[in-house]
């Protein structure tokens, strides 16, 4: 029914977001729960926002959850991303493909429309997600947000950068949190965007230089660790290649200082920078695949020095 609950209890992937919009298209409020939070954080959750099916992300999630099932008043049905044969042995449980399927007999059966009239169905004032904190001062709780809300943001983001449109976007924040939600996943469709899923945390840069994005959303621990692995590469170089690298950041500091000041340029400081765009930027660059315009970062305050 229109603004049941439907909880998402996984990492970051593309089947997090097929379950995301799967659930909005049809007039549904989705719950957002950390993979990490424990059995209780996830019963309390489950129960305050009275969610009647849940997402799951594997045998791990699953166990946690049928732990837990029989004290969800409102839980009825769970859906195994990873299509575990486990979800065959339990009545209220569905392998994902198996939810897949049956969607396609429904629309055969009813039209393909019947999507567009679940759509149209929504109001602005919907309540669209109830997005749970992480649980780290006592009970997670859940904040409430309309669509309305959500696309007040996406509409003013677009105003100050119009530029962006059809963009390669790299995830892997947890879409739990607000901000990967936001910037990570409903921004890149909105600008019509393509969105790659890194495989986990550890195979960022990996993935970066494989897919070549455009656009990544970050934490400031993610620049840390970048500042302190380029720090630490340069501890052990020549003389002349820290003094280089040194000289790089203070003319690119001094360039961008001016830009963001909407100041003229000095013709020499121009020419300075081109030269260490060549030597130091472009090769910072290549490593991060080649194509990055910006890094989006939230959640905390970015230290001056890195920023």
């Amino acid at each position: 029914n229109r603004q049941d609950k439907v909880a998402i209890l996984s990492n970051t992937s593309y089947k997090w977001a097929l379950a995301d919009y799967s659930i909005l298209s049809v007039g549904m409020t989705t719950t957002t729960i950390y993979p990490t939070l424990i059995d209780e954080q996830v019963q309390f959750i489950l129960n305050d926002s009275k969610s009647k099916l849940i997402f799951v992300e594997n045998i791990e999630q699953f166990e946690k959850i049928n732990k837990i099932f029989n004290e969800c008043e409102s839980l009825k049905y769970i859906i195994l991303l990873d299509d575990d044969p486990v979800g065959d042995t339990f009545e209220y449980c569905y392998k994902f493909s198996d939810l897949l399927l049956l969607g396609k007999n429904y629309i055969k059966e009813n039209n393909i429309s019947i999507i567009d009239d679940y759509v149209e169905k929504i109001s602005e004032n919907d309540l669209v997600t109830l997005i749970y904190t992480s649980g780290t001062t006592g009970m997670p709780k859940g904040v409430m947000l309309s669509h309305k809300n959500l696309i007040s943001n996406l509409i003013e983001v677009v105003k100050l950068q119009d530029n962006l449109y059809k963009e390669r976007f790299l995830s892997f924040l947890p879409l739990s949190h607000v901000l990967e939600r936001m910037a990570g996943h409903f921004f890149p469709m909105f600008t019509k965007s393509k969105i790659y899923y890194a495989e986990n945390i550890e195979t960022v840069g990996l993935n970066m230089a494989e897919v070549s994005p455009s656009i990544v959303v970050c934490v400031p621990r993610f620049f840390e660790k970048m500042y302190d692995k380029i720090m630490f590469g340069l501890k052990d170089s020549p003389e002349i290649r820290k003094k280089l690298f040194n000289w790089a950041l203070k003319i690119g500091k001094d360039y961008t200082n001016l830009l963001h000041a909407k100041q003229s340029v000095p013709m020499l400081l121009k020419i300075k920078h081109i030269i260490a765009d060549k030597l130091i930027y472009s090769k910072v660059r290549a490593k991060l695949g080649g194509n990055i315009k910006f890094f989006i970062s939230g959640g905390a305050p970015l230290p001056q020095k890195i920023a």
